[in-house]
Parts: structure tokens; sequence; C-alpha cells
């Protein structure tokens, strides 16, 4: 550790400065892969209460016209970044099977690593650095290349600049007294095509200031020290990337590229014939619950890899819809039924985006095709839509849909913890048996799950350094499901999910107490 020296304000600058190019990395990303739009989303879209927005716009919006015009609003104020960033964590899932956003997903983990980890002054001056040191580089300046060099190398710099494309910082790491910031640079082969490496370089401090030691640099890349460290980096550009493993590397892009073009022409296929030989009947059972005609247009983006999975939509979209349809109230069904002209189906393979809604008169349903809770019963649907349920009789069906939003939010303002929801599977609760035994059970799932979890999270947040440690890291959704008996009942973590099975009815005294499952949270989290 050191001391932040008195002009730590002044280096802090680069901070906001990196902060703004890797946005802007973001953006280009983004505008490559056609998913930069022309339109700003409704101003309904904004209030949403749901992480990332992503019960009312899809994630690519959300990047373009919620988080790059805060991470710029911020950058220009020189404000204050939040404490902890998820954005990698979360693209990886949101965009499962789709090897095109390999590279924004990149981009989107280098901005949480400067987010969390770029609060140091002298780290972020050491990627200041670094990065005028490459930039003079690609344009082949190299009096303004020296200047970024310890003194002991300036000199003896030579042999001339590789060809730089253009780069991208990825991640920087700080080991002892060097800070090592590695930079994918993209630099043509002897071939002229162009192709990538990531070059650790290695910023030391030098009269209190930093610069780049282009001798560990290649020490680190190469294994060795060496005299000439330009024209090392410049044959690592070249002769490296041109000749080690580039027929195997052929080869496996080959057949990777023939791998894609078979599943795809699979899967278009299939849901050519689908919708040729399925929507149909489709039609005319949802047209049956709405008692009018519904058009309907689907999404396939979700299951781009997964074409076993088209008889899911086909039983969730012509039978579990119309039967939840059906066992609305009146009241609410003849308002839904008045309104919506059109139903919008979105798959997804993440459970925790799985939600019904309705905007204009397009009932819109994401749908999580292959997970055992992505039906959409009676009991779900009415609360997910946009308008409030009320009524006599329908008041226990928001109590625990209003108790786990309340606790995610909670969690979420006090303690920066990623949590994207706690994930409710009512219609497991109709197996309890009849109307009233159901609604005791949905009460219970309040009060001796939902609450006594967010007392016991909040005091392990709050007081337990490794377990915060762990769930910040881990800790991405919540699922309650009900056990049929006391015995059953039980406390697991899988993968980012903490699974809570609870026997909620008459007289279960839930998971013991408190502390009884602070303890049973504790060791599912930590795995002790």
């Amino acid at each position: 550790m050191f001391a932040i020296p008195q002009d730590a304000a002044m280096h802090a600058e680069s901070r906001y400065d990196e902060a703004s190019l890797r946005a802007q990395a973001i953006e280009d990303e983004l505008r490559k892969l056609g998913r930069w739009g022309a339109t700003r989303p409704a101003d309904d879209a904004f209030r949403s209460e749901a992480a990332f927005f992503a019960d009312r716009m899809a994630f690519e919006e959300w990047l373009q016209w919620v988080l790059l015009p805060r991470v710029r609003e911020i950058c220009s104020e020189r404000g204050e970044f939040p404490p902890s960033s998820q954005l990698g964590a979360y693209a990886v899932r949101q965009f499962d099977g789709d090897d095109a956003t390999g590279e924004l997903v990149a981009r989107l983990a280098a901005l949480d690593q400067l987010i969390e980890g770029g609060n140091d002054p002298r780290v972020m001056e050491a990627v200041a650095t670094v990065r005028r040191f490459v930039e003079a580089s690609k344009r082949k300046d190299e009096a303004a290349a020296r200047a970024e060099m310890i003194e002991a190398q300036r000199e003896a710099q030579g042999g001339g600049a590789p060809d730089i494309d253009r780069y991208l910082v990825r991640d920087v790491l700080v080991d002892g007294d060097l800070t090592i910031v590695l930079v994918e640079v993209f630099g043509k082969n002897a071939a002229g095509e162009v192709e990538s490496m990531t070059m650790p370089f290695v910023s030391v401090r030098e009269h209190d200031a930093a610069k780049v030691d282009m001798e560990r640099t290649m020490a680190r890349l190469m294994g060795g020290t060496g005299h000439d460290p330009s024209a090392e980096l410049e044959a690592a550009m070249t002769d490296a990337l041109a000749d080690v493993g580039k027929q195997m590397q052929a080869s496996m892009d080959e057949f990777e590229r023939e791998r894609k073009a078979r599943e795809a022409a699979e899967f278009a296929s299939a849901t050519a014939a689908f919708e040729a030989e399925q929507l149909p009947s489709i039609l005319e059972s949802i047209a049956q619950a709405f008692d009018k005609p519904v058009a309907v247009t689907i999404d396939w983006s979700g299951l781009d890899e997964s074409p076993s999975l088209l008889w899911d939509v086909r039983s969730q979209l012509g039978d579990d819809l119309p039967t939840a349809v059906r066992s609305m109230s009146e009241e609410r069904r003849a308002e839904l039924v008045q309104r919506v002209t059109r139903v919008h189906v979105a798959t997804t393979r993440d459970r925790a985006l799985r939600c019904a809604r309705v905007d204009d008169d397009v009932l819109t349903l994401t749908i999580a095709p292959g997970i055992q809770n992505g039906l959409f019963s009676w009991i779900e649907l009415e609360p997910w839509l946009k308008w409030e349920v009320s009524g006599e009789g329908r008041e226990h069906f928001r109590l625990p849909v209003d108790h786990a939003r309340e606790v995610v939010q909670d969690l979420r303002s006090r303690f920066a913890l990623p949590l994207e929801g706690i994930d409710l599977e009512l219609i497991r609760f109709t197996t309890y048996g009849d109307g009233l035994r159901t609604q005791w059970a949905l009460y219970q799932l309040a009060e001796l799950g939902i609450d006594p979890l967010g007392r016991v999270l909040a005091k392990l947040l709050e007081h337990d350094a490794e377990f915060a440690a762990a769930a910040r890291e881990r800790l991405k959704l919540i699922v309650f499901q009900p056990a049929m008996d006391a015995t059953q009942q039980s406390v697991q973590m899988f993968d980012d999910v903490l699974m809570l099975d609870l026997h909620a009815d008459e007289g279960s005294p839930g998971f013991g107490g408190d502390e009884a499952l602070e303890a049973s949270v504790r060791a599912a989290l930590l795995g002790t």
C-alpha cells in the first residue's frame, strides 16, 4: 500500500477520461452489431423498478438509453460511480448462445472493472500513460512514445514500432509496485491480415509519475528480457500471430462456421414449420379465449440453439395463455379483451426475465421454454399485468409479490447487491388444494419466508464481511418454491441462484426462526 499524494485529485481525472472511452467502445460495438436504435423508448419504459429495466425494454435498449447517458453524465459532472457493477455477468446470461455478442460482453466487463477497481488515482494514471504510449506507437510517433517510457529506455528505443490498427484496454492488475495494463492490440501480420494479441504493459513510478517499462512488459509477454523491446514487440505482432497455431485455428473456425450454419438452417426450418402447421390452431385457441381474433407475433431469438423447445412455446401460447385468460375475473378479463388486439411472444432462457405486460393494445409475454415455472397461470398473469389487481378475494395474490419486490429494492439500495429479483413459483402453490388453503399458503410465504429472508440477508450483509463479498459476487436470483411438508424444507445454492423450499401451510414453523435461517443461508452461499 502507498499514501495517496496531495495532487491525487488531478490524477483522478484520468478515471473519467477512461470511463468515457470505455462507454464509447460499448456504443461502437452496439452500432457494429446493428443494435443501436434510432427511436427512444416511451417515457413509461423508464419508470421500471426491475434490474436493467428488464420488464420494459430490451437489454440493448437499456445500454443505449440508460447506462451510457448515465456514465457520460457522471464523467461530465465529475460525479460518483456506483460501488459495484455487474454488467458483464448479466450480459453473459442475457446473450447466452449469441456468439456475435462476445466483444460486447467483454467491453461491458471492462467497464465493470473500471467502476469497481478504478478508484485508485495512481492506477488510472498508469492506464492513461499506457494509452498515450500505444496511441503514439499507432501513429509512428517515436518521440511521443519515448516520452512515456522510463528514462533508462528512452534513448535505447529503436527498431521501429509495430503496425497497430486499433486497441482496447481490457483489464488492470496491480502487482506490488507495478501496474499491469492489459491491452488487446490489433495489428497486421506478414500477410497483411489484422489479428490481435493481449499485451501486458507494465507501468512503474518514476519521479512520482507513471511510466511504461518495455523490458518488463516484454519479459511478461515472452518470458525473457531482450535488448530491443520495440523489435521484439513488432516480431510478436507479426511472426507469433501469423504462425503459431494458425492452421489449427483456421480448421476450428471452419468447423464452427459449418456447425452454426447447419443449426441455423435446422432452426429456421423448424420455426417455419411451426408457424405453418401449429400457429393456426394456436390462433384459434386464443381467439376463443378473447372472443375475437388476436394477431400473434413470435421473436425466436431467445431459442436460436434449441429447436427442441418449440413444443413448449406451443403449450404455453396455445394452452396456458387461453386457460389463464379464461380463469381471470370477469371484470379483469373484459378489460383485457377490450384492450388487446395483438400478442407478442419474446423467448428467453433467463427465468428471471419471465413476465407479462400490456402496453397500449399489445400483450407481451416473455416466456422461458424448458423452465418448469415458465407457465402463466391466472395467479401469475394478473399481478404481472400493467394495471393494478383489485377486487375482493385477490389481495392475497398481491401480498407475496409486493413483499418480494420490497425486499429486492431494499437490498439493492442499502447494500448494492446485484440481486435481479425474487422469483415466486406461485403456480405450484395450487397443489395445496382448495382456494382458502392456497390463500393461507401465500400469506405464509410472505410471513415465514420472504420477510425473514430479508431480515437475515440484511444482517449478514451488514455484519459478515465474508458473506457480503460472496453475495455481491454470486447472489443474482432468489427462488421460493413450495415443499409438501417440513421434512422437505431446504436452502441451497445453485450457481448464482439461492433456492428456498418452504412448507407454507397453517401451523408451519417456517425455517425455524431467523437464527436457523441465517445459518442455512450462510452455509448455502459459502458452501460450508
